[in-house]
């Protein structure tokens, strides 16, 4: 065989002459392949729309595998304060880092910043006693002391006041975010092996920031503003109570379920269970039970307030 560089030689055949390429037969042109799609491409973005879902068939048969879980499982962690803008990626944060203890330090400290000034504009305006008179009439426990007595009440009880007020403030914050934080483990625990408690509680006190706002707006107020011109159990003014009732029916029981009805309590348990439902799909799968069960413990607590309101009159 003839190699490319050595000359073609015609052939003779009786009376024509053969070229020896045209003894091969007819030539055959051969797809070009210059605009021909290589299907084994690495790159999928080209093969598979992952903004569309209907581009992505297998995930038919997954329910748990949406797309918008799929976003919120990639969603990149930020600042926890960032809650109030971009909670999902607040909450992703809480996921990768929960740091439990820090949680339970700042539910503390933000609950005693309205005691401490309430309880140090009290002593400005004339001592926590005076203060004490207006709240026990507004009570209506004032009435039911001997006139006799009132004076040893008061130098008695007055002093125990600057711890009870603060103790009682922690202790209701921390009982109310407990309580929520042993239903939801418990309840997402038993589906979601994996679940920590540490994200959880985490999760849960990030979901209460909007109480900690609360808490700083009413501490301003009560320091700048008379303790005698504030009701200090609502001092923001932030929910129906407020507006509805006055003097000493703001300590009745229909007071106390109209202070339910406020602006930073359903704030809180809307983003709690935006915190929550992240945690449960981050874990495997979504739910939507979170919601059901933040507004069920704020309506739980509410009950429990009017109770108790009923109870002291």
């Amino acid at each position: 065989m003839a190699s490319p560089a050595d000359p073609v030689l015609p052939t003779t055949n009786g009376d024509s002459t053969i070229d020896p390429r045209d003894a091969e037969g007819p030539s055959v042109e051969k797809p070009s392949t210059a605009n021909v799609r290589d299907d084994t491409s690495d790159d999928v973005s080209e093969v598979l729309d992952i903004t569309n879902p209907s581009s992505l068939p297998l995930l038919a048969g997954f329910p748990d595998l949406d797309l918008p879980s799929l976003r919120r499982q990639q969603a990149k962690p930020r600042p926890r304060l960032w809650v109030f803008a971009d909670p999902l990626r607040a909450f992703a944060a809480v996921v990768a880092r929960p740091r439990p203890v820090l949680m339970l330090a700042l539910a503390v400290a933000f609950a005693l910043l309205p005691p401490i000034a309430f309880l140090a504009r009290a002593e400005r305006d004339g001592g926590i006693q005076e203060v004490m008179v207006d709240e026990m009439r507004k009570s209506g426990s004032w009435e039911k002391i001997p006139p006799e007595k009132r004076p040893d009440v008061l130098r008695a009880v007055g002093p125990l006041m600057t711890v009870v007020i603060p103790v009682t403030a922690v202790g209701k914050r921390v009982a109310g975010l407990g309580f929520l934080f042993v239903v939801a483990f418990l309840v997402l625990r038993g589906t979601r092996p994996t679940l920590t408690p540490a994200v959880v509680w985490s999760t849960v006190v990030v979901g209460a920031f909007p109480l900690f706002l609360h808490d700083v707006l009413a501490a301003s107020a009560l320091t700048f503003f008379p303790s005698r011109g504030l009701d200090p159990q609502n001092a923001v003014m932030s929910n129906l109570a407020a507006f509805f009732t006055s003097g000493a029916e703001s300590r009745s029981a229909w007071a106390a379920v109209l202070r339910g009805v406020d602006v930073f309590d359903i704030w809180t348990a809307l983003l709690t269970a935006t915190g929550l439902t992240q945690v449960a799909i981050t874990a495997g799968g979504r739910t939507h039970f979170p919601y059901a069960l933040t507004f069920g413990a704020h309506i739980v607590a509410t009950l429990v307030g009017a109770i108790a309101a009923s109870a002291a009159r």
